[in-house]
């Protein structure tokens, strides 16, 4: 098993750029074994996974609130390859646009966000949250 990663962050005069880029990877065998009454034969998997990362924030709030934009983008791939399964292709996207500001001793961020895997129609949500840290 290993994984290896590597982030960074630029400023300009107007926004934040942080971009992040993870490949992983594991390879096991799973010896010959009984669950119950059935016996799994053995399985060698190896699995890749890799992610990349865009996020840009804004450095300037908008109006009275102080509301600050960011957007992100994100692609990942991961692939199974198993002498039992075969092999498993898992290809995902996801965009999110939102807004954020602090209130009180924490922060609250509102944004919509789309997520569609491998081709499929994607989900979309809407999501508020509040967090303090401690």
């Amino acid at each position: 098993m290993g994984s290896f990663g590597v982030t960074g962050r630029w400023a300009t005069a107007s926004l934040t750029l942080d971009p992040s880029l993870r490949v992983s990877f594991t390879d096991e065998t799973i010896p010959t074994h009984d669950e119950g009454v059935v016996t799994l034969a053995e399985d060698h998997q190896h699995t890749t996974h890799a992610a990349a990362t865009l996020r840009a924030t804004g450095l300037r709030a908008m109006g009275t609130m102080g509301l600050t934009p960011y957007a992100e983008v994100s692609l990942a791939r991961t692939s199974l390859s198993s002498t039992i399964q075969g092999d498993q292709i898992q290809a995902t996207g996801a965009a999110v646009l939102g807004v954020g500001t602090f209130l009180g001793t924490g922060s609250v961020t509102a944004d919509l966000s789309a997520t569609a895997q491998n081709g499929s129609a994607p989900t979309i949500s809407l999501s508020t949250t509040y967090s303090v840290s401690f």
